[in-house]
């Protein structure tokens, strides 16, 4: 009777792990039914195996170390320094869905079909939202029912996740290959269409994460890599929008530092970077807090340090933003997020491990590059919807690293 309510509990765990993916970008509250459910089922489990113990290694006391820290930075700011309970909202999160990870380790047997098919499917829907968009409605710029860079962002990492299944080839059937081929470029075309450029460029180090775990022969390297960029080429000469939005960011570099000229998106986020720089050098150490940043980047523009029309709510650049407002302090907490979370998954990639565990520990770097590359020109936890994707895509794929194990085997996939 117990096994077979063990049993139960992992098939219904199985498909909470797919939830996210599938309705992050189809229901403006998949995020919160996607949480609520794999919060409550890992509630459920702790409690069950409350008297099971599995002391956390060192990897995985870094891995959680680095969830806690810049949320408790924050904690700080926000408690001593009087700075709205509002930015500690979205960090949060990095604690709360702990819970989820410490179920993972406890689960005797996973399956990742069930989240093979949410990344598929709900990349497949972000392509299909987005052509309607385009085609249809005649919307330059799509979005989905989020905020155009929200949609963008999460489209491309739901694309590079769902190619990444690809390396499952062995042990998948082949329309599950297909699927994921499918779901890679329909995730791209939505990430296009959104025409935000930071999710483009999140493309490459995913590309070169590829390029060095890739055990193929260096001329299969050299042909794939060949064939990346005569795709880039050709999507630029037959995308009119991917090549407005390129020849955009090239006048608009050359407009903001030849003519000065900073009512654009690349002039406004040269002022903001070069105020925030300003604003670090007061305070070096704690910065100007959360809730002091638009009165200091406003003093700033009075001052005449920058030009700029609107002052923002952020530099549009983390790496900066967390320097402004939090300081080094601060800009570590932040840095050590990635890091962190790095060592732990690459930490995994060094032993020997199953692919099921190799393909989650490869995902989790291909998150945390795709976010710290989106980082370089906006601000990811800024948002309820890349923030909350971040935490619970991070966390599953760390939990599956840990598992037990980790099944192929879902009702014949």
């Amino acid at each position: 009777m117990q096994d077979k309510s063990n049993a139960y509990i992992n098939f219904i765990f199985s498909l909470a792990l797919g939830l996210m993916p599938l309705l992050v970008l189809t229901l403006h509250s998949g995020i919160h039914i996607a949480s609520i459910s794999l919060f409550v089922i890992s509630g459920i489990i702790l409690y069950r195996q409350r008297d099971i113990a599995k002391p956390l290694t060192n990897s995985e006391r870094v891995f959680v170390g680095s969830l806690f820290l810049l949320p408790v930075v924050i904690a700080f700011d926000c408690f001593l320094r009087d700075s709205a309970l509002r930015y500690l909202d979205y960090p949060l999160r990095f604690i709360l869905v702990l819970p989820v990870f410490f179920a993972m380790r406890k689960m005797n047997s996973l399956s990742i079909v069930p989240l093979l098919y949410g990344l598929y499917i709900g990349s497949i829907a972000a392509g299909c939202i987005a052509l309607y968009q385009s085609l249809v409605l005649d919307i330059p710029r799509v979005y989905g029912n989020l905020h155009i860079t929200t949609f963008g962002h999460i489209s491309i990492v739901l694309s590079l996740l769902s190619f990444n299944t690809l390396l499952l080839y062995k042990n998948i059937k082949k329309h599950l290959i297909i699927l994921a081929i499918v779901a890679a470029l329909m995730g791209v075309v939505a990430a296009f269409l959104s025409g935000t450029r930071a999710s483009w460029l999140a493309i490459l180090p995913c590309c070169i994460i590829w390029f060095k775990i890739s055990r193929g022969s260096v001329k299969a390297k050299q042909a794939a890599l060949l064939v990346f960029f005569i795709g880039l080429f050709a999507l630029y000469n037959f995308n009119h929008a991917f090549q407005t939005r390129l020849t955009e960011a090239t006048l608009e570099v050359n407009a903001y530092f030849d003519e000065n000229k900073i009512n654009t998106a690349i002039g406004l986020r040269g002022e903001m970077w070069k105020g925030a720089l300003y604003i670090f050098r007061d305070n070096p150490l704690f910065g100007s807090s959360m809730g002091g940043y638009k009165q200091a980047m406003a003093e700033k523009n009075t001052q005449g340090f920058i030009n700029m029309p609107t002052v923002f709510d952020h530099a549009h650049n983390a790496y900066l933003h967390y320097l402004a407002t939090l300081g080094f302090v601060g800009f570590f907490a932040y840095i050590f997020l990635f890091i962190g979370a790095l060592y732990f998954f690459v930490g995994e990639l060094k032993t020997k491990t199953s692919p099921e565990k190799k393909f989650s520990a490869i995902s989790g770097v291909i998150i945390l590059s795709s976010y710290m590359t989106f980082d370089l020109a906006g601000f990811s936890f800024g948002h309820q919807h890349t923030a909350v994707f971040f935490a619970i895509m991070l966390i599953i794929m760390a939990g599956l690293t840990r598992s037990y194990d980790i099944e192929m085997s879902y009702r014949n996939q």
